[in-house]
């Protein structure tokens, strides 16, 4: 397997991994703004450990260089010998995987270009006002109102006074806070990993949070919530112009609505996203045990390839069924414990160094 393919895949797997821990943790509480904070680290944890490289570290733990050497020794060679099995027509099918992946990512970037063009079409072609000292862009009467980074569309004569307060306000909150990079970057992700869906349930996700902490800047701002609720529904029917927008009534109303109403939760309840640090602490930790790995296995591969004696019989330093101590990894330490002794001099001296050991 390349270096690039496990990249791509540890990728994918913390990408699935976050999405569960979110919905596990942070799925119902209200604190919007860390849990933008949160999504955003997800994507960023997700594309950043498998670089980081503490495989030093690691091995100088006993029990993951244990956890390396049973990785190397059970699963690798398993994924080896059903990979020698494979037929031509086997690796056909995954050629034609191959180009098939890249086609739609090609397919999903040309989608994100031809929306995003568009906004930036309609914010040139559209007329442009000023309510309450917030420039806008006058749409027609169809089209809904939305934002995109600091651009406001509107049509003001399809709304009356006070729902036209409420829209500047919540599009204000988007363009202010400039959610349109959060809405950029899931794209993205979603684009090079359109196969996974976790990818495209975090999407939905980070769209969400995003209209929530709108919704409650509203609310911040003193307008009644039954009223303003009752303004989005009334605007459910307008047409959207595209995906890429901050959007103001693109998602559900129901959980928009259900999140207004909901009881703010405890400022006790902040502590739970620590624990998003042990979390990504674990994967880099598998991650580098899982390189060790590798190296071990291709050390021993190599080791493995017989050498001629001069007697012409053939000598392996490797056998299939490797020596094993009594009680295995778990007992060689117990051993070495109780039997290796640290030099007394060296101990004054605070001499320290490895010590390679040997059984047979």
């Amino acid at each position: 397997m390349s270096h690039e393919l496990t990249y791509f895949l540890k990728v994918n797997i913390a990408i699935g991994i976050f999405y569960a821990f979110y919905r596990l943790f942070f799925y119902k509480d209200t604190f919007f703004k860390w849990r933008r904070t949160a999504l955003l680290c997800f994507f960023l944890v997700a594309v950043c450990y498998p670089l980081l490289n503490i495989q030093e570290w690691v091995k100088e733990q006993e029990p993951m260089v244990a956890m390396a050497d049973l990785y190397a020794g059970f699963i690798l060679p398993d994924i080896q010998t059903e990979a020698l099995k494979v037929f031509s027509w086997k690796n056909l099918m995954l050629s034609s995987l191959h180009y098939i992946y890249w086609a739609i990512c090609v397919g999903l970037f040309i989608r994100f270009f031809i929306q995003l063009i568009s906004i930036v079409k309609l914010a040139l072609c559209t007329k442009t006002d000023y309510i309450n000292g917030v420039k806008l862009h006058i749409l027609n009467k169809q089209q809904g109102p939305f934002s995109f980074f600091k651009w406001i569309f509107i049509c003001p004569d399809a709304h009356e006074k006070e729902e036209v307060e409420e829209i500047l306000t919540h599009e204000k909150t988007h363009a202010s806070q400039w959610h349109s990079i959060d809405v950029i970057i899931s794209e993205l992700f979603c684009i090079i990993c359109w196969f996974n869906p976790f990818i495209w349930l975090m999407k939905r996700e980070v769209r969400c949070n995003l209209e929530f902490m709108a919704d409650n800047k509203v609310l911040e701002h003193g307008y009644d919530s039954k009223k303003y609720q009752y303004h989005l529904l009334g605007l459910a029917h307008h047409k959207q112009v595209d995906t890429l927008s901050n959007n103001f009534n693109v998602l559900p109303l129901k959980n928009r609505i259900k999140m207004m109403n909901k009881r703010r939760t405890g400022r006790i309840g902040r502590t739970k996203y620590l624990m998003f640090l042990p979390l990504a602490a674990l994967l880099l930790i598998i991650s580098n045990i899982e390189a060790i790995a590798r190296n071990t296995e291709r050390i021993v591969g190599q080791a493995t390839q017989p050498h001629v004696a001069p007697t012409d019989t053939l000598v392996f330093e490797v056998v299939e069924n490797m020596p094993v101590f009594p009680g295995g990894v778990q007992g060689l330490m117990e051993y070495l414990k109780k039997e290796v002794k640290y030099p007394k001099t060296a101990y004054e001296n605070k001499t320290q160094g490895r010590v390679i050991a040997q059984f047979i």
